[in-house]
């Protein structure tokens, strides 16, 4: 908990990188730092995490489609960073269930169209 800083800046641009594995080895990462940091460690990296997040899965129409175990372990990331925010998460809360439908309807319209 005393190198959080260092931690966080180097994991939330991993997010970012080119390579999909390394978006889920930094999403599994910070799943594993965020089970034992205090709430207040997490809150002032907590927007940059969810839109890190959010974005790996629904990156938009320019982007490439991500790798479906980059988006799998996006959703339990983000989850993890729920339960260790606690209360401070419900002012992220409406963008990640955006985020999270957003995700299920495109899912369920890639699916609906693999068959023409």
């Amino acid at each position: 908990e005393h190198h959080h800083e260092q931690l966080f800046s180097v994991l939330i641009p991993a997010l970012e990188d080119p390579e999909p594995r390394v978006h889920a080895h930094a999403a599994a990462a910070l799943i594993n730092f965020c089970e034992g940091v205090a709430r207040d460690t997490l809150l002032p990296y907590l927007d940059l995490i969810v839109d890190r997040l959010l974005r790996l899965l629904n990156p938009g129409p320019a982007a490439p489609q991500p790798r479906r175990y980059v988006q799998e372990q996006a959703i339990t990331t983000l989850a993890m960073v729920a339960d260790a925010s606690e209360v401070m998460f419900a002012k992220v809360r409406c963008r990640v269930c955006l985020g999270v439908v957003v995700f299920m309807f495109a899912s369920t319209m890639r699916r609906s169209c693999r068959c023409c």
